[in-house]
Formats: C-alpha cells, structure tokens, sequence
C-alpha cells in the first residue's frame, strides 16, 4: 500500500514539474458524462499533434454521522496521465486518439473498521474534437480500459481485472486554450 502511495505521488509530481515549463498552447476543462460526475482536464501541447493530458477524476470527501452512530468517513481519487495526438480532418474538427494510464485509490473507514480499494490500469482515449474559436473547443470521447484493482479491509483481500469498453461511458469535453 505504502509503494502505491509513494508511486501516485511521483508520477503526480513529475506530470506537474514538467507541465510547469513555458508552452504556447495550454488547455484546461470538464470532462462528463452524466450531470453526477465531472472530470477535470488539463492538457499541454508538445508539438504540432500532440497533448500531454492529465485528468483528475471522482475526487470526493465525505464524513457523516450522529451521536447514536458511528462516524463515517470515505475519501476517494482517481488521476489519469497519457498522450493525446489530434489528427485534422477539417480545419475545425480534430479526431483524437492516445492512451492514458490510469491510478485509483479509496478509503473507507467505520469506527476501527477499514477497507478500501487500489487500482491501476490503461485505457486507450478515441474521439472528436471541434474548436468553436481560438480558445473554445468541445468534443466527445471515450476510454476503452484494461484495469486490475485490489479490494482490501477486515482480513479479506480481493483481487479483479476488467476489461471495458461501452458507448454509455461516452464523455463530453469543454475545453478553455490559453
């Protein structure tokens, strides 16, 4: 647990310590696919066709409890990383394809009782863009994924991988470029 912590935090630190450097053409926005869960974007170009992407996904806090219960608590993230290359097809609208990889990391606990899940997997990123103006452009996309996740907690321990790919994960992008 302690190595996939320490991991998480380099490949963060790194993605930012290389996104800190002067770029001509930066973008940040939301990625959704439903009006429940958002996704925050930040990409960086590397050259004519290709982003750097970074996602920051399914963050959440949440402490509950009253005086007859136990209190509880559950944090939860999941941070994507990977290439993103554009291919025009018009000189507004962009195919996309990249891949991205994929950490994941969630904690619950209920009085002295803890469990949680880790995961780490790959997905590969197809879709559209198009640039509504110099610094707008909306798009839709899909992730098709490869993940193993790790369930612990309570002395069990599950292990599972899943493949996925489904048109009801289809997201929409809102991009700002500056």
């Amino acid at each position: 647990m302690k190595t996939f912590v320490n991991t998480f935090f380099i490949i963060l630190f790194t993605f930012t310590i290389s996104w800190s450097q002067d770029s001509p053409n930066r973008e940040v926005g939301i990625r959704f696919n439903n009006l429940d869960n958002f996704d925050l974007l930040f990409k960086k170009k590397i050259s004519e066709t290709t982003y750097r992407r970074l996602r920051l996904a399914s963050v959440g806090i949440n402490i509950s409890g009253r005086e007859s219960q136990d209190t509880r608590f559950n944090i939860a993230g999941n941070i994507a990383a990977g290439l993103e290359k554009r291919k025009a097809l018009t000189n507004r609208f962009n195919f996309i394809y990249g891949f991205e990889g994929l950490l994941g990391l969630s904690l619950n606990r209920v009085s002295d009782n803890t469990s949680g899940t880790y995961r780490a997997g790959i997905g590969a990123v197809l879709g559209w863009n198009y640039k509504l103006n110099n610094n707008i452009t909306l798009g839709a996309e899909i992730i098709p994924s490869l993940t193993y996740s790790t369930n612990f907690g309570n002395d069990i321990q599950t292990h599972n991988i899943s493949a996925g790919f489904s048109t009801s994960s289809t997201s929409l992008t809102a991009t700002y470029g500056f």
